[in-house]
């Protein structure tokens, strides 16, 4: 459970117009939900993660597990969850948290605003005695969040140490769909990617055309460095991410098995999610020297598909 007035503190302290309130969520997950005249969204402090994006003309561009949980130690299964200081499994050590300990923390929350139409969201994670634990690096992580028309997210490590680090990171996108066999995926044609279900001694892989699933999928695409469009029509739309400071992209569904093994995820729900991931991998680790900083970041729209 997370504290309970947290959100009456919020609220006290950052005046708005009525666009962006602060109430708890599930489990007292301290949220700030957005209301302006372009969008609505949902943004969890914990993780600063964004929970939900509905563009005025469309569903939710954002899917979220019915079965997630909301739990401090445990991240949320869907939205945009910051994975951070390192992608996938700790390089050396099982026991450490998987894709990092961002989206697991609880983040400050720096500053709020609403202007023309777009909600900015503010928020930065900065190193303690528990982060030092698991990752032995003095840093400062901001995440910017800003909601209107289209839904963009920037995330700016800044190195505060005496000494360089390496990270792998992802804005780990699980995007809506109407049903994961109908949708098409653009933007890879002709990219090398690695294919994680097989052995790493295979070659690399090159996708021709449009990426269709109709299995378990998990690709690692490298000197990736385009936009990307999810083609859907049984939504009679399509989804542009495009993004920067990222050279690799991650394409992901568990299909039925994996769904069923996986505790805060539907049996059934892997129909209605892909995940199209702005990552640096392995593959595209960052090395940030003392004072210096990198942002990643994505920019997600819809638009009606004829």
């Amino acid at each position: 459970m997370f504290a309970s007035n947290l959100t009456d503190k919020f609220n006290e302290k950052f005046s708005s117009d009525g666009s962006i309130i602060f109430e708890p969520g599930p489990g007292g997950l301290p949220l700030i939900r957005i209301a302006n005249s372009n969008c609505a969204a949902l943004v969890s402090i914990y993780g600063a993660h964004v929970m939900s994006y509905i563009p005025h003309g469309f569903e939710d561009l954002l899917w979220l597990s019915s079965e997630s949980f909301y739990d401090e130690g445990k991240p949320i299964r869907g939205g945009i969850p910051v994975c951070w200081p390192w992608f996938g499994g700790h390089p050396s050590d099982k026991d450490k948290p998987a894709h990092g300990f961002a989206r697991i923390s609880m983040w400050e929350l720096v500053s709020v605003k609403t202007e023309e139409g777009v909600s900015e969201i503010v928020l930065e994670l900065t190193d303690d005695d528990k982060s030092r634990f698991l990752w032995p690096q003095s840093f400062k992580l901001r995440a910017v969040i800003k909601a209107g028309a289209r839904l963009e997210v920037a995330l700016t490590t800044e190195n505060t140490s005496l000494d360089s680090f390496k990270i792998t990171q992802a804005l780990h996108t699980y995007f809506s769909i109407s049903e994961i066999g109908g949708i098409g995926i653009k933007g890879f044609d002709g990219l090398k990617y690695i294919d994680t279900l097989k052995s790493a001694d295979l070659p690399r892989q090159t996708q021709y055309g449009t990426i269709g699933i109709n299995t378990e999928t998990d690709f690692i695409f490298v000197d990736t460095q385009g936009s990307y469009v999810i083609e859907d029509p049984g939504f009679k739309r399509k989804i542009d991410i495009a993004k920067s400071g990222s050279n690799s992209a991650v394409v992901w569904n568990p299909w039925a098995e994996k769904a069923k093994k996986t505790r805060d995820f539907g049996n059934e729900e892997y129909h209605s999610m892909v995940c199209v991931e702005v990552t640096n991998t392995s593959q595209d680790c960052r090395e940030i020297a003392p004072g210096a900083c990198h942002t990643i970041s994505t920019v997600i729209s819809a638009s009606e598909l004829y």
